[in-house]
């Protein structure tokens, strides 16, 4: 959640009392606000933690928190317990984590969106990106219903180990009754191989559109 726009952790016990011995977490804001999307626990009780972290000059980026079961920043992940998405030389970019999934190897997979493309990133368990993951980094996907912007908000792992993910797509439709001409947003899902390769037995080119209503 982002009360004061800083990512805040909180845990309850099971009759719904504030556990007041976790170490409630509100230590960082980069150079804006932060905030948090979606949390998991991985196989060593690790909490995880995925959303956004203000940088300098103002952008929003992918980031990811690692916890240890009391609750305080686990120093061995990433840089001082997270990791912030930096993987562009432009400091204007945007990227946002949305979902996160854990493979069975134990590695985090988080979908979300970088700058105008849905976005699916690989981290090892210590928070460095997986170079052997798609393109040596995030797998990217734009114009999947042939406008400007896609954004996955959700990801999950099917039976056979590949990733699913879904979320918005745009059109080159514009919405007649918007002032200013809105492009038409629509449902996708993409899935993809164990290492981030577009699945090509999956509709078309490893991705499905929503097509039926013409509204």
């Amino acid at each position: 959640d982002t009360p004061g726009y800083y990512f805040t952790l909180w845990r309850f016990t099971s009759s719904g009392e504030q556990d007041l011995s976790f170490a409630a977490s509100r230590a960082y804001k980069e150079a804006g606000m932060s905030d948090g999307s979606a949390i998991c626990v991985d196989r060593n009780g690790r909490i995880l933690a995925t959303g956004s972290a203000g940088v300098e000059g103002g952008a929003q980026r992918m980031a990811m928190w690692a916890f240890s079961p009391s609750g305080s920043l686990d120093t061995y992940f990433a840089v001082n317990g997270r990791y912030v998405d930096n993987l562009s030389d432009n400091s204007l970019y945007t990227s946002y984590g949305s979902d996160i999934l854990l493979d069975s190897a134990g590695n985090i997979v988080v979908a979300g969106h970088l700058g105008n493309a849905a976005s699916i990133w690989r981290l090892t368990e210590t928070g460095q990106i997986d170079r052997t993951f798609g393109e040596a980094g995030p797998v990217l996907m734009k114009g999947t219903a042939n406008g400007d912007q896609d954004m996955a908000f959700a990801v999950a792992m099917d039976g056979n180990g590949r990733i699913v993910a879904t979320g918005l797509s745009d059109t080159d439709r514009l919405l007649a009754d918007v002032d200013g001409g809105v492009e038409e947003k629509i449902m996708a899902t993409w899935r993809f191989g164990r290492n981030g390769e577009p699945d090509q037995s999956f509709g078309i080119d490893g991705s499905i559109t929503d097509t039926g209503s013409d509204q």
